[in-house]
């Protein structure tokens, strides 16, 4: 496969920052929605209750697809006890550091990924750190740029934000990676001032000595002719989830505007009605009336129309209800029925793995190189093992694992299956039984019965 060079023109750049600037947008909308920040579906005065009702089932989807996909830690492994026994360190290097664990990181990962529909993340290295650092980056900051033909020959990117100079004045600042040999990349950190359109350079350039970038990325799902991938929260999501807060709101009131009946009073003024402490209202004119004033607002329709929106909510996003904890029943349920239920978010789950573990994988292969390891990502073959996406009834499993045995099936591979190191259990088996024996030996030598329940000397 040939592979694009730089560098990056900046027209190229400016050609792009429309573009660029209506995906940036898009994140910036899914990220309010995520995070509760949802507009106000019905207008309110000054001084009017506020009837609005904000139903995040956003952050409910994201949440249920990352959970599926990283909420349990998979398990990775290479060919080589030694190199499994590296990476072992170098995960667990991050809490020690006071740094996000490599579980969360992988969690964060996909919570970025289900938002926006693009997970990046960037490698830091440091003289000070013994262990390179694989940080977790905003895709509202990354772009990439490809190859005309071809948008998986990415040849450089760019990471660009504001911040403040350590003067307190506001700055744009941006680093530009770009592959310049075949076995190198060129880190470039630039920055400019709000006065100024051109761009300077914050240091000399870094050389990056290998044939893969510091940047690992990939689409959430995966997007056919795209570079970036599709989200959790396209626009279809949000249109639903709007539509649930509108009718929600309007419910809301519903209730508070007629959830009491009220007394209306006709053909009086409010002086004609005589009352006294312990007496009913009377009414001297003959033809005046009172009514009561019932519920207006049909409830029954829009519960029926909340109902059927909730349930396009959960078919579009691929989210069963029973995945956020909602059951029909309390019984117990058999795998057949945990299948069907669970199908959609197997399904969702199982295309994420296609994106999401190759990076992973990747990280971690790079890790080993960064950290001497190995010499090249080619030298080593991380594997994935990942855990069952269905909750299962331990007893029903063992059930099943029992008649699988009495069928022919060993012992190792039964405790495979229920996630046991099948050969450390049965070492360990061995010795308890190994130490059984001797102690019934020595009991016997003494002249004591080995039955520690018999009555005899």
């Amino acid at each position: 496969m040939s592979m694009t060079l730089g560098p990056l023109e900046e027209s190229l750049v400016r050609a792009r920052d429309a573009e660029d600037g209506e995906r940036v947008a898009r994140y910036a909308a899914a990220w309010r929605w995520y995070t509760g920040d949802h507009p106000a579906s019905l207008k309110v005065r000054e001084g009017e209750a506020d009837d609005n009702v904000r139903l995040n089932f956003a952050r409910l989807v994201v949440r249920a697809g990352v959970r599926a996909l990283f909420g349990v830690a998979p398990t990775w492994t290479t060919n080589d006890d030694r190199l499994d026994a590296v990476l072992d360190a170098w995960r667990k290097a991050n809490p020690a550091q006071r740094r996000p664990g490599w579980d969360l990181q992988t969690q964060a990962l996909a919570i970025n990924g289900a938002v926006t529909g693009h997970a990046w993340a960037k490698w830091s290295i440091s003289p000070d750190d013994p262990y390179p650092r694989l940080k977790v980056l905003d895709p509202a900051i990354c772009t990439a740029y490809w190859a005309e033909d071809d948008h998986e020959d990415v040849y450089a990117y760019r990471l660009e934000w504001a911040t403040f100079n350590r003067a307190g004045r506001p700055v744009e600042r941006r680093q530009i990676i770009e592959r310049d040999t075949f076995a190198s990349w060129t880190i470039r950190d630039e920055e400019r001032t709000t006065q100024s359109a051109k761009w300077v350079a914050r240091a000399a350039p870094v050389v990056w000595p290998y044939s893969w970038p510091p940047i690992l990325e990939t689409q959430n799902l995966v997007c056919p002719n795209e570079f970036y991938g599709t989200s959790d929260l396209e626009e279809d999501t949000l249109d639903l989830n709007r539509a649930l807060n509108l009718n929600a709101s309007s419910m809301q009131k519903i209730v508070r505007l007629y959830a009491h009946p009220r007394d209306v009073g006709f053909g009086f003024g409010a002086r004609e009605v005589q009352m006294a402490p312990g007496q009913m209202p009377t009414i001297p004119n003959p033809d005046a009336r009172i009514d009561t004033l019932g519920l207006l607002g049909d409830l029954a329709a829009s519960l029926d129309v909340y109902n059927r929106l909730k349930e396009a909510m959960h078919s579009t996003t691929a989210t069963p209800e029973v995945a956020v904890g909602k059951l029909d029943t309390t019984g117990p349920m058999s795998g057949a029925a945990l299948r069907i239920l669970y199908g959609p978010l197997v399904d969702s789950t199982e295309q994420k793995r296609l994106t999401y573990g190759p990076l992973v994988e990747l990280a971690q292969a790079q890790a080993l190189v960064l950290l001497g390891a190995v010499g090249d990502t080619a030298e080593v073959d991380v594997e994935t093992t990942w855990p069952e996406i269905i909750p299962s009834d331990p007893l029903q499993e063992r059930q099943a694992l029992t008649m699988d045995e009495q069928l022919g099936a060993s012992k190792a591979t039964i405790l495979a299956k229920l996630g046991y190191d099948a050969e450390a259990e049965l070492q360990v088996s061995a010795e308890e039984a190994r130490a059984s024996a001797e102690a019934q030996a020595r009991l016997f030598a003494s002249g004591q019965s080995g039955d520690p329940f018999s009555s005899q000397p």
